[in-house]
């Protein structure tokens, strides 16, 4: 594929994967020339890029942005953003494109060889807190060499405090996903598919300032906790200090063989929720699909649980019959 068609005035969502051959702006100002010409780019930005509402890119389009071939500040609109194919060792997140686009709701980074996400260095910028501050949703996939999220790191604090949604997937170098300070704030986890995992929240976070009152950790808002397909995870938290979720609804648990209890400590609900432990149909569900309407927690094996989360789930493993849902 080397062309595409013209005429894209009102175009809001653009994904190029693995088109090598493909140039996607064409930065001359002259108008669309013949499709059938070598090189010739699909996208003339004057007419496409205002429009945009998700934009997914690599490096090299990256680098041709920064350099100033069009102008960053038209992409006023753009909700979602993409970050792919970033294969170099040495690559890091591309912090000074994100400094240009502050309206950016949700961010994806996949197929790249990031190491971290959020450095443990603070960028070398003016001001840090105009990196990505409205983004509510963080989606991580297929980093095989990630072993850090670096949400911890104190200058990550205004994106932190912001995120209502973490799903990652394939990323199997992630051993643990240590929350910051302000991580509580979160809605949604979603994880899956990581092989290293062996816990979701780091016995670390009790030497972090801020997150522990009276030995107890609180997750304010998260509503649904989903955890699926993770052969090494033992626990959720490895820590003795009590887990509060005054907030969850739904926690699906699925395929995390070697997971015996929640954590080590005791975990606590403050109302009855679902649990669910097996897929009612052996579908394959992308977390990713905003589209996809199916409701992760069929009834079939459903379970309500109030009070210790922590032996409700030990329960299962054991192999006690907890209540089912009603029909």
């Amino acid at each position: 594929m080397k062309c595409f068609y013209p005429a894209l005035h009102k175009l809001e969502e653009v994904h190029l994967f693995y088109c090598r051959k493909l140039k996607t702006f064409q930065f001359e100002s002259q108008e669309f020339q013949c499709p059938q010409a070598e090189n010739q780019a699909i996208f003339l930005p004057k007419k496409v890029i205002p429009y945009l509402k998700f934009l997914a890119v690599s490096k090299e389009e990256i680098m041709m942005m920064l350099h100033g071939q069009f102008h960053v500040n038209n992409l006023s609109n753009l909700e979602a953003l993409q970050l792919q194919c970033f294969h170099d060792d040495s690559d890091t997140l591309p912090y000074e494109f994100l400094q240009r686009l502050p309206n950016i709701e949700n961010l994806i980074v996949c197929c790249s060889s990031f190491k971290e996400i959020f450095c443990t260095k603070r960028p070398t910028m003016d001001c840090v807190k105009e990196i990505i501050p409205q983004v509510k949703c963080l989606q991580l996939s297929s980093l095989s060499q990630l072993n850090s999220i670096g949400l911890e790191h104190s200058w990550v604090q205004h994106i932190s405090e912001n995120i209502q949604k973490l799903q990652i997937d394939k990323c199997h170098s992630l051993r643990s996903i240590v929350p910051s300070e302000n991580s509580a704030s979160a809605e949604e986890y979603v994880h899956r598919n990581c092989e290293s995992l062996k816990e979701v929240v780091s016995e670390e976070v009790e030497e972090l300032s801020g997150h522990v009152e009276e030995e107890i950790i609180v997750f304010h808002k998260l509503k649904t906790l989903s955890l699926r397909s993770l052969p090494n995870l033992g626990r959720f938290y490895n820590g003795n200090i009590e887990l509060k979720f005054p907030s969850l609804l739904h926690l699906l648990l699925i395929d995390c063989s070697k997971m015996e209890s929640f954590c080590a400590g005791t975990v606590s609900v403050n109302s009855w929720m679902e649990v669910q432990f097996k897929d009612e149909e052996d579908t394959e569900v992308d977390p990713f699909d905003e589209d996809t309407e199916v409701d992760p927690f069929g009834e079939k094996h459903a379970f309500l649980v109030e009070g210790d989360l922590n032996c409700a789930v030990r329960n299962v493993f054991e192999g006690y019959v907890l209540i089912p849902l009603s029909f």
